[in-house]
C-alpha cells in the first residue's frame, strides 16, 4: 500500500510588512520560517505558497536576505525524495 501524499498550504506570508518596526519588524519571517519547520516536522512531501511571499512588489535586499536564509535552512537538504 503506498503512503499518502502530505501537502502543506500557507498563504499571505507579506515576508518585510514593517520590516523597519522594532516589535513586529520580524514578525513575518518568524511566521514563514515557522511553516517550514512544521513542514520538516511532518514530514511533508510538498509545500504550496499560496497568496503573497513578500509585501512589497520590490522587497528590500534585507528583506530578500532573510527569505533565502530560511528557505536555504529549511528546504535545501539531504532528505531522500
Amino acid at each position: 500500500m503506498t503512503s499518502p501524499l502530505k501537502i502543506l498550504i500557507a498563504t499571505d506570508h507579506h515576508m518585510g510588512y514593517k520590516e523597519q518596526d522594532p516589535i513586529i519588524g520580524n514578525d513575518s519571517f518568524e511566521t514563514f520560517e515557522e511553516c517550514l519547520v512544521k513542514a520538516n516536522e511532518l514530514q511533508v512531501d510538498f509545500v504550496l505558497l499560496g497568496g503573497d511571499l513578500f509585501h512589497d512588489h520590490r522587497p528590500s535586499a534585507e528583506a530578500y536576505y532573510k527569505a533565502s536564509n530560511i528557505l536555504n535552512t529549511n528546504v535545501f537538504g539531504s532528505r531522500k525524495i
